[in-house]
């Protein structure tokens, strides 16, 4: 077993991979997503903006709300297949009435390279959404959530 698979060593793999995509920033939280092998770090911003980065991917991608109902970037680029469930969390989430003002995540975990992997980043970003909103989520509620998301916005 690899490094990044095991449970105990995500934790610090993530906080190094968050100090390689967001250099001058520290995390404000470390959180695991319930029902899966994944861990999220991040920080809240001001600025209703989203940066997501994916350790698994070496990628990162940045969306605010319209962003992700137009399948954009913040750089008016196409959104990457890869964080289709993170934007549509946050279209489904924000539609629940729930405030979060922004934030930036990096995620790591053992979820497989496949539509796994990418499904389960929806759920990081929903875990790290609540988070900053300030409600506890179930794993039941996360799933509900990405169901949705997978039905209305990503139709696979």
């Amino acid at each position: 077993m690899s490094p990044l698979q095991a449970p105990v060593d995500a934790p610090i793999h993530l906080l190094a991979g968050y100090a390689q995509f967001y250099p001058h920033g520290t995390p404000e939280f470390m959180l695991h997503v319930p029902g899966r092998a994944l861990w999220v770090a991040g920080s809240r911003r001001t600025d209703r903006t989203y940066r997501v980065a994916s350790l698994e991917r070496a990628a990162r991608t940045a969306f605010d709300y319209q962003g992700a109902r137009c399948r954009r970037t913040l750089l008016r680029r196409p959104l990457p297949a890869w964080a289709r469930y993170a934007s549509g969390m946050l279209l489904r989430l924000a539609a629940q009435d729930l405030e979060c003002s922004g934030f930036q995540i990096a995620v790591v975990g053992d979820e497989g390279a496949d539509a796994r992997y990418i499904y389960a980043l929806g759920a990081a970003f929903g875990v790290a959404y609540c988070e900053c909103a300030g409600v506890t989520v179930s794993e039941e509620r996360l799933m509900d959530d990405l169901e949705h998301v997978r039905r209305t916005y990503v139709r696979d």
